[in-house]
């Protein structure tokens, strides 16, 4: 009698189960958790009063935001919490004042998608300045979260004066012309649908460009108010606890489950940018704290939990290990998305960023790295202190307006910023759209130092910035950087010839890899597993063709990660950057990106690679020049064609190189005095043809092929 009360919730969603889904294998994943949650119930709640109407309910709470179990441990997805707009330097494109760009950039035309806890109040005032920009993807009898509706607001609120404790703040959004689509991250039912599907369900049913997601898992030590599913308040902790050899395992930086799931998403759909909260779990633990300690005992204690002994030496608190990283959560860690963790507002009286100096972590932002060294959170932008629209949580909504922090916070601001990029990318370059390797690797290119030089553990690759991610859209347009997407193929290397000028050079290359997979699941195989997730494993190097020295991209080091990162080969980020500070100006250096073993597709098959390059800080690169010595009257005739030209004058021996108008070179050959050249393989298009001779003089000529 006791277990019909209980589990009479369970057996009612377990009724929409019954029909095989259109996502993925959703159907025999809910069917598993169905049944891990049934006797994880059984365990430990089958004794309870049937009068305890309150555990009911906290369990069906629970149910629907169950994500996964590691061995005998429920995981549960929550969510994880302008000063921010002009901390990234997006008033700049907002207003009109980007130089080289006078339109106003505000999201207009783009699509942002959020999953998160509940409904978005669509008549809160924050969303007025258009007509239908929130639309609410379920059902009406789902309540309206102040979470979700604060979460829009970092994304897209209109300008809006409040006031927190005789301070005015101003609400307004990065992206104030975005419209705004909304989901739960819980397992519900979608309307015109009977069957409950999961967050994953969703996103692929959404189908979204650009998407936010704000919620995650905890894991080490969490602390819970006390209700009926547990002990009482405390800390708990989220993993696994020995007390026969006081052994401690937990799931941070662990990449499990989910992030499989993200990455086989995206891996599907190379359109999907996914951005994602790093986590509010650093710094959360009992040592200094009065409250009572509990670990898990399925099936006894109290409700499955058991306080530890007082003499009991506890774990440290998650982040305030002796590294001071790892408290990332899984769902997290994927590769193919974008982690954002939460700063201070900036250090500044104008809150605009001048120098890393102004960049302080907030203290409850979870850290990386990934347990295989990869770096992760990937960006940070500013979440603490922050003003949001926000409303009732009922079905009705209401007006109100909230002050907070989190990683719910600093996410947003970066979905905010890629749709401004993406608003503009899309007027730029006749409608095409950022995907999700494009927008990453401008976001990494495009960021500001913070924390350590290079990437870190804490800030990722740094402090999100959109006014330097748009100067690259406009460098681009004009052909005076390399912004390019393009497809790798097995053990055929790409090159890069570019001329060094006063600047740094840097580059930045990402991919989307598919999916790892690994049967391990448990604490123990899971647990600070070192072995590296990518499955395609690219490589950026620049040669300095003078020397031949070789420049190797930033990684971490896994035995040191809270230290600064170091360079050599990369075997664990599907993101890589090499950065040259004082290059020889006039000096050619080559960019070449290669691969390891061989390149596959999910199902394991040889397959190309797709990766987005960005090549920044020469003066002079051969997508750009069109003089060069050439004492002897050198010549590339005719500069428009159908097929052949003629080098003439280039004396016995002559290198010959021809490059498309990214700078990658296509052909190289010999050349004796006058020789003709075919083009008849060759794309339409426009192309530089680079001479030099025995003498080392120096010809370089625009051609057209027709």
């Amino acid at each position: 009698m006791n277990k019909q009360f209980i589990f009479l919730g369970l057996l009612l969603v377990g009724s929409q189960l019954t029909h095989a889904q259109e996502v993925d294998d959703v159907s025999t994943r809910m069917n598993k958790l169905e049944s891990q949650w049934a006797n994880y119930v059984e365990k430990n709640f089958a004794n309870k009063s049937t009068s305890n109407s309150l555990l009911s309910k906290e369990l069906q709470k629970q149910r629907r935001a169950l994500t996964d179990f590691v061995e005998d441990t429920p995981y549960f997805l929550q969510p994880t919490d302008i000063r921010q707009v002009r901390s990234a330097d997006a008033d700049y494109l907002n207003n009109g004042t980007m130089p080289g760009y006078s339109t106003p950039v505000n999201g207009n035309g783009i699509l942002v998608t959020i999953f998160d806890g509940g409904r978005v109040y669509e008549n809160h005032p924050a969303f007025n300045n258009l007509p239908s920009r929130i639309t609410n993807k379920e059902a009406s009898t789902e309540d309206y979260s102040a979470h979700s509706t604060g979460v829009s607001g970092f994304i897209g609120s209109k300008s809006i004066t409040v006031t927190f404790n005789n301070v005015n703040y101003n609400t307004k959004g990065v992206a104030s012309n975005t419209l705004i689509n909304s989901y739960m991250f819980y397992n519900t039912v979608l309307p015109g649908t009977s069957n409950m599907v999961d967050v994953f369900s969703k996103i692929l049913t959404a189908n979204p460009n650009i998407s936010n997601h704000s919620y995650g898992n905890t894991t080490g030590w969490s602390y819970r108010a006390a209700d009926a599913t547990n002990a009482g308040e405390g800390y708990y902790y989220i993993g696994s606890y020995n007390p026969t050899t006081d052994t401690y395992l937990d799931l941070s930086g662990a990449y499990y489950s989910n992030d499989r799931r993200y990455d086989e998403l995206v891996y599907n759909n190379k359109n999907m940018i996914i951005v994602k909260s790093a986590g509010n779990s650093a710094g959360d633990g009992p040592s200094g704290s009065a409250l009572p300690a509990f670990y898990q005992t399925s099936g006894s204690g109290i409700n499955g939990w058991t306080q530890f002994p007082s003499n009991t030496t506890l774990a440290p608190n998650n982040c305030r290990n002796t590294t001071g990283t790892d408290c990332i959560g899984f769902g997290s860690l994927a590769k193919n998305i974008i982690v954002v963790g939460a700063t201070n507002n900036l250090a500044t009286t104008d809150n605009r960023y001048n120098s890393s100096a102004n960049v302080f972590i907030s203290s409850y932002s979870s850290v990386g790295p990934r347990d295989d060294g990869g770096i992760k959170p990937d960006i940070a932008a500013v979440g603490t202190s922050v003003a949001h629209p926000s409303t009732a949580e009922d079905t009705t909504g209401s007006v109100s307006y909230g002050f907070g922090s989190g990683t719910s916070y600093s996410a947003p601001v970066v979905s905010g910023v890629i749709a401004l990029w993406q608003e503009m990318y899309q007027s730029l370059f006749g409608g095409q759209t950022l995907n999700a390797a494009s927008a990453k690797t401008l976001l990494v290119h495009s960021a500001k130092e913070a924390g350590n030089p290079g990437p870190d553990a804490t800030y990722g690759w740094g402090f999100a910035n959109a006014k330097d991610g748009a100067d690259i859209l406009l460098k681009k347009q004009n052909a005076s950087i390399i912004f390019n997407n393009e497809t790798l193929n097995n053990a055929v290397p790409k090159v890069y010839l570019v001329t060094a000028g006063s600047q740094p050079i840097k580059a930045t290359m990402s991919w989307v890899d598919p999916q790892y997979i690994s049967s391990a699941n448990t604490y123990t195989t899971l647990h600070n597993r070192r072995t590296s997730v990518l499955v395609n494993d690219l490589d950026l190097r620049i040669v300095d063709l003078t020397t031949g020295e070789t420049f190797m991209p930033y990684k971490l080091n896994i035995n040191a990660p809270s230290a600064p990162a170091i360079t050599g080969d990369n075997t664990v980020d599907n993101v890589e950057q090499v950065y040259i500070p004082t290059p020889v100006a006039g000096r050619q250096y080559q960019v070449i990106v290669s691969n390891k073993g061989t390149l596959k597709n999910a199902s394991g098959l040889a397959t190309p690679q797709d990766y987005s390059i960005i090549v920044s800080g020469q003066t002079l690169s051969l997508a750009t020049q069109e003089a060069s010595i050439n004492k002897n009257k050198m010549l590339v005739t005719p500069t428009i064609t159908e097929d052949l030209v003629s080098i003439l004058n280039a004396g016995d021996n002559a290198t010959v190189e021809i490059y498309d108008m990214s700078g990658k070179k296509i052909l190289t050959l010999k050349a004796n005095n006058s020789e003709v050249v075919s083009l008849k393989n060759v794309p339409s298009g426009t192309y530089l043809i680079h001479i030099t001779n025995v003498k080392g003089e120096k010809l370089t000529q625009k051609v057209i092929k027709k």
